[in-house]
């Protein structure tokens, strides 16, 4: 693979591995899956706040 093929697969890949561990895939999921998980619970609770405790005023 030439320079540029390099690049554009750098630049189009979900995830770029920069060094000869292929552990580091799981690793990177695991990241993944805690940061979805927060993410998730931002949402929950901030649509709870936003729906049912400032519209009573009680902060």
């Amino acid at each position: 693979m030439g320079a540029f093929g390099a690049y554009v697969a750098i630049e189009t890949a979900d995830i770029v591995l920069m060094a000869n561990s292929p552990a580091k895939i799981v690793e990177a999921t695991e990241v993944g899956k805690k940061t979805y998980q927060d993410c998730l619970a931002e949402y929950y609770f901030g649509n709870v706040n936003q729906r049912f405790i400032y519209p009573t005023g009680n902060i």
